[in-house]
């Protein structure tokens, strides 16, 4: 039986390379799932009902105030700001939300791209290492 210790000196230095890359890739998926999970943490369906509720009340302020509370996520700067709009026209309220929602994107696909990046490359490192042991 055959150890992982001998599959490495077998595969030579693309080996080591890919496990560096895999560990790489391993952080980062680790630090996308903390970040997205546990740093955005909000139970937004009951913060998405409380808002309507005041806002169908026409209580704008107690819901800019509900919104000020969890100034962070994502959620909850693309509510404030269509009810910082509220007394505008539909599109323009739309408008600022849209372009919260873009203002927030980038922070949430952070190092998304990398990830795809190094699977590709393990997957070329791979092949290129076949190549090597021929």
């Amino acid at each position: 039986m055959e150890t992982i210790e001998k599959w490495f000196d077998a595969g030579g230095a693309m080996m080591w390379v890919i496990l560096v890359i895999s560990v790489i890739g391993w952080v980062l998926f680790f630090e996308r799932a903390f970040a997205l999970y546990v740093g955005h943490r909000l139970a937004s369906n009951a913060f998405i009902k409380q808002v309507v509720k005041l806002v169908g009340a026409r209580r704008f302020r107690e819901a800019l105030d509900a919104c000020n509370l969890r100034t962070k996520h994502p959620v909850v700067k693309v509510v404030r700001a269509g009810l910082l709009r509220a007394d505008r026209r539909v599109k323009e309220i739309e408008r600022g939300m849209e372009r919260e929602m873009l203002d927030a994107l980038p922070g949430l696909q952070k190092r998304i791209g990398f990830l795809a990046l190094l699977a590709n490359a393990s997957t070329l490192l791979g092949l290129l290492g076949t190549i090597f042991g021929l």
